[in-house]
C-alpha cells in the first residue's frame, strides 16, 4: 500500500483523487451460484442486452453506449467466458460477482 501511495504522488494533482471503497456484501456460496445467479439474470434485465443466452443479442444491444458515448456491443458470454479479474490466481467467480455488484467503468453496464 505504501508504493501505491508514492506512485500516485507522482501525479498532477487534477489527477489526484480519493477513492471512497466500495462496501462489499459477502460473496455467496458457490454451491448455489448457477441457479442463483440465473435468477439474478433474469431479474436485473440482463436480457435486455444480454440476450436470453447470453450471446449479446437483447432487443437494447444496438442502442448501448460507453462512457464516451461510442456504440459498444454487450459482452457475448457464449463466445469467451467472462474472465475477470486477471490474476492467474485469482477466484474468478469473485472477480464476477465483484464486477456485477460494481459494474464495468467505461461500459454501458
Amino acid at each position: 500500500m505504501a508504493l501505491i501511495a508514492i506512485l500516485k504522488s507522482f501525479a498532477p494533482k487534477k489527477f489526484r483523487r480519493s477513492a471512497t471503497p466500495i462496501a462489499m456484501p459477502a460473496a455467496p456460496k458457490k454451491g448455489a451460484l448457477v441457479a442463483r445467479g440465473h435468477a439474478a439474470y433474469l431479474r436485473l434485465g440482463c436480457t435486455r442486452c444480454h440476450g436470453t443466452s447470453g450471446g449479446g443479442d437483447g432487443p437494447s444491444a444496438k442502442s448501448r453506449r460507453d462512457g464516451h458515448g461510442r456504440l459498444t456491443p454487450p459482452y457475448d458470454f457464449r463466445s469467451m467466458p467472462l474472465k475477470r479479474p486477471a490474476a492467474p490466481d485469482a477466484d474468478p467467480v469473485l472477480g464476477i460477482y465483484k464486477s456485477i455488484v460494481t459494474g464495468l467503468s467505461g461500459t454501458a453496464m
